[in-house]
């Protein structure tokens, strides 16, 4: 089986194919994330924070460690309002669907 020779996709994986040397259409298209910091962040977030909305954010919350963290982080450490926001999708853990609460 072929694979990337960049990623390793295989050759059957959905709308994959390769140019001469051996590179998916996904790794030629792929961009990197140029990361601007924690300042320009701050300066992002400063007009919604003047915002006299009950929520000046959204954040996804599964439970986990991640969005938990996002969550105390946009809160305590970026002065927001956040509204947590968490779909049911019926397979939740329990431990996470604990920490929901």
């Amino acid at each position: 089986m072929n694979r990337c020779t960049k990623c390793i996709l295989p050759e059957n994986y959905p709308g994959i194919s390769f140019d001469e040397n051996g590179i998916c259409l996904f790794c030629q298209n792929h961009r990197s994330l140029r990361y601007q910091g924690e300042e320009a962040l701050e300066r992002f977030l400063e007009p919604f924070k003047k915002s006299n909305a009950k929520y000046t954010c959204l954040v996804p919350l599964s439970g986990g460690k991640d969005s938990t963290f996002v969550l105390c982080q946009m809160k305590q450490r970026f002065g927001m309002r956040p509204l947590a926001y968490n779909y049911d999708n019926g397979i939740t853990n329990p431990l996470a669907a604990k920490n929901i609460e």
